[in-house]
């Protein structure tokens, strides 16, 4: 733990100036027009122009030092070296004052920038907050600013505001800060649509914050500064590429960027053992047409290279639109006529020869939350990840995540059906009706819902067993509980849920007939801060083992704090609180049944059909039982997970006696799969109502 302590350091917001008394300069760049020209091509009137301005601070007199020093001068080195930006304006240290700001804000940017140019902000240094929720406001300190005096401060809803008197085309705002979800009053957004190059010239105004307006964010001292920071500038130097349904294009779009910083960042907080939560932000600040875009700079060569292969070019390309189209992009990108005409030749071969798989195909996912949630999205999207290892360059996937469950998710859907998705997963119950809807309209794509239970001809339903996880998880829970109180936290009251609840119950009284159960209903698949409160509320009854059903690493982090609070992670492996509270898992491995069903697709042998798979198949899976279970338990509940996995015992096996005491299953009998997908009802022994 010292070694950790040593090694991260946890940021009221991270970095800023490399010298002590500050720097307030301009750097120019010497752009190669490729901004200029994707603009242009794109619909823009006149050559657009790349401005940004770049603060940090990281010393203060009265605030903790930050080891962050030179992520302000790294990002603004990446501006002008690699993402073609004619001039960025470097601010940090002592520099750094409330009029400093809105002095180049409201005066030097606001007559300097076109309404055809592009402007981005970043900021990094401390944060502030004062209030809770809803009426919680976010400070910035500076040199000279002292804790109790929050007038010495930089307001983050009036930098905000200072930069709405900036009015390019494209603005983009970037806070690597603890508390930087306060930043502005937009709403958030992580649904944006994928713009092709030609719909990006709309206009557009975004915030990536480094984390919620709750979170605080992370510095690491073997990565020279902030997690989100290094994230940043490693998805702009081209990771981030492919980050949405265009796959690789070479440019990099706000949505691209946003959703790769959230999966480094999760990446990172578990090489680093960091326990606290911190999701990156995405919001639309102004319901936007276009986004910015960054190039990926190694893709597109200086104009004068291209206009010296042009200027000898004798070059025409007969045949498919297809070709034409692919003759047009490699231009852009300056290739010479000899090597766009070996791409043709190798495009020709590639059809005539489809190698190993029978065709390509494109395959789309829907994600209801983060996918860096490290739960039920993350496993997913590990599934989807495996699709593209799998079959390589014969699959393309794409996905966008954080989908609310509604009309939101029927416009994504229909995007994704009309951008050639040929198999699309809506990795969530709520979607099944947007889906019916969609599918009816696209009857070539092939359509599946998780946990759902309506099919049509081209809709299929699949879900996991993971009641026999619980099963297993109930057993344990049932040992090692000393209050005889085990805790459980609930989404939602829907079948799926309360199969987990019920099948957990079962087996814990199995082992323990003194056992009771406490239910808590977050409403929602992911909160952290409703796990929080939720965790801390069974707590405080005296449950001293806590099950969960929603997404988030937060109730571990609760129970880490109490002590002595057992926890279970929640279908991925959440080894990062193991040994204790995390004793073990149900991890959903998704990758067998997802590139299955792409294969099926592939070779026009996909059916609709309710596809349901536990413990046996591989998809579900029981993660690591530590050392803080007993051997004899840990031995106990793996010969329960085995019975499941063979066949040779059902988790619903009566007696089995519904909450008012009615018997629902004889002596011997198991319950059907009709009664379980039906499931509305706790056992025997669980107190409190299902919500209706």
């Amino acid at each position: 733990m010292k070694f950790l302590r040593s090694l991260i350091s946890v940021l009221l917001l991270s970095a800023g100036a490399v010298f002590a008394d500050g720097l307030d300069e301009e750097r120019f760049g010497k752009p190669t027009n490729q901004i200029e020209r994707l603009l242009t091509r794109a619909g823009f009137d006149g050559a657009a122009k790349s401005y940004a301005l770049v603060i940090g601070v990281n010393e203060f007199d009265n605030f903790e030092n930050l080891p962050t020093e030179n992520d302000p001068l790294r990002v603004a080195d990446h501006l002008i070296d690699k993402a073609d930006f004619d001039m960025v304006h470097v601010l940090t240290g002592d520099k750094v004052t409330d009029d400093r700001v809105r002095e180049l804000m409201l005066d030097k940017f606001r007559e300097l920038v076109d309404p055809n140019d592009r402007f981005l902000i970043y900021w990094s240094g401390h944060g502030v907050t004062i209030g809770q929720g809803d009426g919680a406001v976010g400070f910035l300190p500076v040199k000279n600013s002292r804790p109790e005096a929050i007038s010495s401060m930089v307001a983050m809803q009036d930098l905000h505001r200072w930069s709405n008197f900036v009015q390019p085309n494209h603005k983009l705002f970037l806070l690597d800060s603890c508390f930087s979800g306060l930043v502005g009053a937009a709403v958030q957004s992580d649904t944006l649509e994928d713009l092709s190059r030609e719909q990006m010239a709309g206009k557009g105004s975004h915030i990536i914050s480094a984390g919620r307006g709750s979170e605080q964010t992370i510095a690491i001292d073997e990565l020279g500064g902030s997690i989100f920071t290094h994230a940043l500038l490693k998805g702009l130097s081209g990771a981030a590429d492919s980050y949405n349904q265009l796959g690789g294009d070479n440019l990099i779009t706000v949505s691209e960027l946003k959703a790769y910083i959230s999966l480094e960042v999760a990446r990172l907080r578990r090489v680093y053992g960091w326990n606290r939560q911190i999701t990156p932000q995405l919001r639309d600040a102004i319901g936007s047409d276009g986004e910015f875009f960054f190039p990926v700079v190694a893709a597109f060569p200086d104009q004068s290279v291209i206009d010296e292969q042009k200027s000898g070019k004798v070059f025409t390309q007969s045949g498919s639109r297809g070709n034409s189209r692919v003759t047009d992009e490699l231009e852009l990108l300056g290739y010479s006529p000899e090597q766009i005409a070996r791409v043709l030749t190798l495009l020709e071969d590639l059809k005539s020869n489809a190698g190993p798989f029978s065709r390509k195909i494109k395959v789309g996912f829907v994600f209801v939350g983060p996918i860096a949630d490290e739960g039920w999205n993350f496993r997913h999207n590990v599934g989807r990840t495996a699709i593209e290892e799998h079959f390589g360059e014969f699959a393309t996937t794409a996905f966008v995540e954080s989908v609310p469950e509604g009309p939101d998710a029927e416009r994504v859907l229909t995007s994704m059906a009309k951008d050639g998705a040929d198999l699309i997963f809506a990795t969530s119950f709520g979607y099944m009706d947007p889906t019916i809807n969609v599918a009816e309209k696209f009857p070539d794509v092939k359509f599946e819902v998780v946990t759902a239970y309506k099919q049509t001809d081209n809709v299929a339903t699949y879900a996991a067993r993971t009641y026999e996880g619980r099963a297993v998880q109930g057993l344990i829970a049932g040992r090692i509980t000393k209050t005889n109180k085990i805790g459980y936290i609930g989404s939602f009251p829907i079948p799926e849920v309360l199969r987990g609840i019920n099948a957990s119950f079962l087996h814990a009284r199995k082992v323990n007939p003194k056992v009771e159960m406490e239910v808590v209903w977050a409403y929602t698949w992911f909160d952290p801060a409703k796990e929080t409160d939720a965790a801390n509320a069974l707590i405080k009854n005296g449950v001293d083992v806590i099950l969960q059903h929603t997404d988030s690493t937060a109730p571990h982090a609760v129970a880490a704090e109490a002590g002595n609070v057992a926890t279970f992670g929640q279908v991925s492996d959440m080894t990062e609180y193991a040994p204790f509270p995390r004793v073990s898992s149900i991890v959903d491995n998704w990758a067998p049944y997802y590139v299955k069903r792409a294969q099926d697709v592939m070779d026009d042998a996909w059916t609709s059909a309710d596809n349901w798979v536990g413990l046996g198949s591989g998809v579900v899976q029981i993660g690591e039982i530590t050392e803080a279970v007993p051997e004899d338990v840990k031995a106990e509940a793996l010969k329960l997970r085995d019975e499941i996995a063979e066949g040779t015992y059902h988790p619903f096996t009566g007696p089995v006696r519904l909450q008012d005491g009615t018997l629902w299953l004889e002596d011997g009998e198991t319950a059907s799969d009709e009664d379980l997908l039906g499931m509305n009802f706790y056992v025997e022994g669980i107190k409190g109502e299902v919500p209706q």
